[in-house]
């Protein structure tokens, strides 16, 4: 048929015995919708997407429709039929969608199936994890010699905590760990040599000042009494040694009274003894381990405090020195140990408020210096050392009493501060992680709209990789091989795709990553 339109026919029977007879009918010639333009179905999340869909062999207005499955996320179908907007998330997707033309009723319907590419990005984002089973705040979070978080203790709404939970970064899951035999929170927690986890001291019910301690066996998910400190305590530091004692430093043992006194934890004898006093009582501070085995306080809050002063502890005297001073007194700040070797103190809280000055301490020098100022002062937050050098800074209170969702990350080498987005839920009183995949873990905390925090997340690090060769030894190898890369593979990878760069000399680069042949030259290259 050429034409739409009804015929009327008159059609002459005859049967074998010559007998006739004219039947008369009417036959309907209709439009159809022919020649859909099916849409391509890669669309990358992030990147924004236009298409429109057409049909031949309509008699009115076509109107479109989605009819069954779902659009990818940020997409809506005009009734034009035009497919557009910026894919948010990345996966598969099946939806149908049906054209009708209002001239004849008729309709077609095409399914579209595909996948949303995800975006390929370096990392330096954040996204939301399995949340643990009991919402907490002030509690502790340990790094495994299997890879596993444990979390132990903290406080809700519902009082002091002895629970404790497991994480397992491959399964994305939350366990049971047992339960502490004395609920408890601002205590400390520390991985032993033998890959056991001490607890001691913190609060316990009604705000008891607790001198327990306690062990939590992996092997056999157990709990078990590690003795008690000589003096009770909270907001103290606990810091594990080269002989693999662990040295209990200074807290709160009445109230907010500091104390100067510090003890030792010795596995082998499941026995505790005591340590040099330091020349200052203090609570809130921090204690680091530095490369040469002495550990160093900084700042903290007390009699007389809030503190500028810093003491290093040397184990093999047993006894404290002076480490000089902070620019700026502070307590509630973190320190971080960097790879250089020097300290990192950032932000905290005085008598002025909150603080957005960070110092470096060189123990070499014994000295102090500027490491330049976060972009939020900030108190109550975590610093945490990520395996490319850089410390990545979460969450905290700042000077309003807000509680952040930012984060900031510290280059050491440029000694300046940039941005690393956000977490879904602002927090403080929370603890960070690095797992053994150099991604962060960031578990409970609290804030004044849910109170004690359940949700737990990741920060995904930028992708750095540094190669190291030698001159006139054959290569093969990846550039990124070992880099936190997240995107649709196989990966095209090319120099000069950021700032620049060239292939180092006798090595010639391959589309996918590889990097092959033997180095004539000495160099360092910058391949981004």
């Amino acid at each position: 048929p050429t034409t739409q339109t009804t015929y009327t026919v008159d059609a002459g029977v005859t049967d074998s015995a010559s007998n006739t007879a004219t039947v008369t009918a009417g036959v309907v010639v209709q439009t159809v919708l022919v020649g859909v333009a099916i849409a391509p179905t890669a669309m990358e999340e992030g990147v924004a997407y236009s298409y429109t869909f057409t049909v031949s062999g309509a008699t009115g207005a076509v109107t479109w429709a989605v009819t069954a499955g779902s659009l990818p996320a940020g997409l809506s179908l005009s009734s034009g039929g035009v497919l557009s907007g910026t894919p948010t998330s990345y996966g598969a997707y099946s939806f149908t969608a049906t054209a009708t033309d209002a001239g004849t009723g008729c309709t077609l319907p095409v399914v579209l199936t595909g996948s949303v590419l995800q975006a390929l990005t370096a990392g330096n984002f954040w996204t939301t994890n399995a949340s643990l089973t009991t919402a907490r705040h002030e509690h502790t979070a340990t790094l495994l010699s299997s890879g596993k978080v444990l979390v132990s203790g903290g406080i809700n709404n519902s009082g002091v905590l002895s629970s404790s939970e497991l994480y397992d970064p491959i399964a994305n899951t939350w366990s049971s760990a047992g339960s502490l035999a004395t609920a408890r929170y601002s205590q400390t927690a520390t991985l032993l040599s033998s890959g056991k986890v001490l607890v001691c001291g913190g609060l316990g019910g009604s705000s008891t000042i607790l001198a327990s301690c306690e062990l939590y066996d992996p092997s056999t998910n157990t709990w078990s009494s590690a003795g008690s400190l000589t003096t009770s305590r909270y907001a103290h530091t606990a810091m594990l040694l080269p002989s693999g004692k662990v040295l209990i430093s200074g807290g709160y043992h009445s109230g907010i009274t500091a104390t100067a006194n510090c003890e030792l934890y010795d596995p082998t004898t499941n026995t505790w003894s005591s340590a040099g006093s330091l020349a200052t009582a203090r609570g809130s501070h921090t204690a680091t381990l530095l490369a040469t085995g002495k550990v160093i306080a900084v700042g903290g809050n007390g009699s007389g405090g809030p503190f500028s002063s810093s003491e290093l502890y040397d184990p093999t005297a047993n006894t404290w020195s002076s480490a000089g001073s902070l620019a700026t007194a502070r307590f509630g700040h973190d320190a971080t140990l960097l790879q250089s070797g020097k300290v990192l103190v950032s932000g905290g809280t005085n008598n002025s408020g909150v603080l957005s000055s960070s110092e470096l301490y060189d123990p070499i020098a014994n000295t102090w210096s500027s490491a330049g100022s976060l972009a939020t002062a900030r108190v109550g937050h975590i610093a945490t050392l990520l395996q490319s050098g850089d410390v990545l800074v979460s969450g905290g209170l700042d000077n309003s009493s807000a509680t952040l969702a930012t984060s900031e990350l510290y280059d050491p080498t440029a000694n300046t501060w940039n941005a690393a987005g956000s977490m879904a839920v602002a927090r403080y009183s929370h603890v960070a992680t690095l797992l053994s995949s150099n991604l962060v873990l960031v578990t409970g905390g609290y804030n004044s709209t849910v109170h004690a925090i359940s949700i737990s997340e990741t920060y995904t690090p930028s992708a750095i990789s540094d190669l190291f060769y030698t001159v006139g030894s054959s290569v093969a190898d990846n550039i990124v091989s070992g880099v936190l890369l997240y995107g649709d593979q196989p990966y095209s990878v090319a120099y000069g795709a950021g700032t620049g760069g060239a292939p180092p000399p006798g090595l010639p680069f391959g589309a996918g990553g590889s990097i092959s042949g033997t180095p004539i030259a000495t160099i360092v290259e910058s391949v981004p």
